[in-house]
């Protein structure tokens, strides 16, 4: 996609000193191992870990699969705290990293996230010759992985991303190339593949492991959303009308790859006495990307690497020589995006139109289907568009999909990371429980399958969505979950005592008159929580939220102190003791009790009820 845009005082003497060396040191090579902080603040690391069993994944006949041969299906989004403006934002915010990385992922989780997708901005940490160096970028990085392993959940990975950052190194080899060039020029190609291979066997100074001996890392993917020469410049540069030659690059650097691309061209047409043609083009093409791939393949795998491998099908649509290329490498897996509406404000958009079934491209679907990015960009309440996405993806036969991107809690007030993008668990209710429904979507549709869906209102399975009303919802015996007020529009015979209810305003089960959602999950046949969010204090109107640049103007604050009312209608809960986690106390009759957003009450039924 395009981009417009932590000791504590008893390690301050060890974090002073080690500063103080760096700063003298001049960095001349790679590095293999991180021995100490560069990190704001690093506090002491009390929590314990909380980490499922990973299991490792591997490719079967076209398909992801664990290692007890289980199909994977991983639900989950893009983050980058260490890289990009997120970074910039964060510190300038005074973010303590490590707690707010915690408390992300925390959030993550109560979301449904799955797996975490990072995209490296390998020009914050690495040099000409493609030697990684060590510095706070890299910290952060290896305390995000050490993060996500202690909370259980995997890890995506593209190593290489290209794409320019306000804390980049003038010196980084990937500057000093277009990205077409990245997978042709020598010296950018050679830098590629020394900067994989050092990133990989970095040792993490959290873990203590390298990075692709990490137990949570689930898959590689070479370089994000690679770029082309079409066959039409090679007559006329002119008409290279696609969007990069404007973008991320110099016109010097431009012209500098596309004659060394152009000339590589000809000497492909000399050599075999072959006239300029497009299906020569496309040969000529497809031997280079393969070599590219397949050279970057065996530069993982002499890491040790044994994790699926892929590549990205990005401007590959209408490029025969690229899809043969995919077709014909070492890759075991492919990887696809899509934004609906484009990047521009689409809260009052019907967008299902665009949701239709859809395949691969022929050459490429024996290969592992996996999506890098996907958002419903400019939406804060039409957010239907996220569980037909999961079930369009189900389709084609994706197994992992990971949204793009999520907003941290610290620069969620502003919106200013990545400003069309707006995801977080508690500031965009409506879209994070959208988000939980398109999570149950994609592990619970089975591969493959398509569903008859019409452009208004969709119905698949347990699942369903409108454009008018703006909704989402699962329902299901035990688990009902709704984005919006679930009274106008209701596709099914609703259950009569759920176990677990996600959802916002009224419906059946619980009316609620706070801004937020309320999460009520019943334990044991006397016993519930019950979780109601901040309330949403919007400071700007729905359009506004998406065009924020300062983080010195929030556009969404939220409300802890106001109480507000909420009714259980769920049969047997109409009497009961709710306990907020101070200790106090209140007897609830007919249900109906006041609750103060951003708490969780333990409910237990009173005895005339047990």
């Amino acid at each position: 996609m395009k981009f417009n845009f932590l000791m504590t005082a008893r390690f301050l003497g060890l974090f002073m000193c080690l500063l103080g060396i760096f700063m003298g040191l001049i960095v001349l090579g790679g590095c293999k191992k991180s021995p100490h902080t560069f990190a704001e603040e690093r506090p002491q690391d009390s929590v314990p870990s909380t980490a499922e069993e990973f299991a490792s994944i591997t490719v079967k006949n076209g398909r992801l699969t664990f290692e007890d041969g289980r199909e994977v299906s991983l639900f989950g989004t893009n983050y980058h705290p260490m890289s990009w403006y997120q970074y910039r934002n964060m510190k300038a915010l005074g973010a303590d990293f490590r707690s707010v990385i915690r408390q992300d992922i925390s959030d993550m989780k109560k979301m449904g996230v799955q797996v975490v997708r990072v995209h490296v901005f390998e020009r914050e940490i690495s040099d000409q010759q493609g030697a990684l160096i060590d510095n706070v970028h890299l910290d952060i990085f290896d305390m995000l992985v050490d993060e996500l392993i202690k909370q259980g959940m995997y890890l995506y990975l593209t190593p290489l991303s290209w794409w320019n950052a306000p804390d980049e190194l003038d010196t980084s080899f990937s500057k000093q190339v277009t990205k077409m060039g990245m997978m042709f020029d020598e010296q950018a190609v050679e830098a590629s593949k020394r900067f994989v291979h050092e990133f990989l066997v970095h040792e993490n100074r959290y873990t203590g492991h390298r990075l692709v001996d990490e137990p949570n890392l689930a898959l590689l993917e070479i370089l994000n959303e690679p770029w082309y020469f079409p066959y039409a410049a090679m007559e006329d540069v002119s008409r290279d009308h696609s969007w990069h030659k404007e973008n991320e690059t110099t016109e010097e650097t431009y012209r500098k790859d596309y004659e060394t691309w152009k000339s590589k061209w000809l000497a492909y047409c000399q050599e075999r006495n072959v006239m300029p043609s497009e299906s020569n083009y496309d040969k000529f093409q497809q031997g280079e990307i393969l070599a590219y791939l397949n050279g970057m393949v065996s530069v993982i795998r002499e890491t040790g690497s044994a994790h699926p491998i892929a590549a990205a099908l990005f401007e590959s649509s209408y490029n025969k020589g690229v899809l043969d290329a995919i077709q014909a490498s070492k890759v075991d897996a492919v990887t696809d995006g899509w934004y609906p509406g484009g990047f521009e404000y689409n809260e009052e958009k019907n967008l299902f139109e665009e949701a239709a079934n859809y395949e691969l491209p022929q050459q490429v679907r024996q290969k592992a289907k996996v999506v890098y990015e996907f958002d419903i960009p400019g939406t804060f309440d039409n957010v239907g568009m996220y569980p037909a996405m999961a079930r369009r993806y189900r389709s084609m036969g994706a197994q992992i999909a990971c949204q793009f991107q999520y907003d941290s809690s610290i620069t969620a007030p502003y919106n200013v990371d990545w400003g069309i993008h707006y995801l977080n668990y508690l500031y965009t209710p409506a879209k994070s429980i959208a988000f939980a429904i398109a999570r149950k979507a994609f592990n619970e549709i089975p591969l493959g399958t398509k569903y008859q869906v019409t452009s208004d209102k969709q119905v698949f399975g347990d699942f369903a969505v409108s454009f008018q009303p703006y909704q989402a919802m699962v329902v299901q015996p035990s688990d009902v979950m709704y984005a919006q007020t679930l009274e106008d529009w209701i596709p099914y015979q609703l259950p009569r005592t759920p176990k677990h209810v996600l959802g916002r305003g009224n419906s059946t089960f619980i009316h609620y008159e706070g801004s937020g959602f309320y999460d009520f999950q019943q334990d044991t046949d006397t016993k519930a929580v019950l979780y109601v969010s901040p309330d949403i204090l919007r400071q700007e109107d729905v359009q506004q939220l998406f065009t924020n640049t300062s983080t010195q103007r929030e556009v969404i604050k939220l409300g802890y102190t106001t109480h507000r009312r909420l009714e259980i209608k769920i049969p047997g809960w109409n009497s009961f003791t709710a306990t907020d986690p101070a200790g106090n106390s209140q007897q609830i009759t007919n249900g109906k009790m006041m609750v103060l957003p951003g708490k969780s009450y333990q409910l237990v039924k009173s005895n005339t009820q047990q």
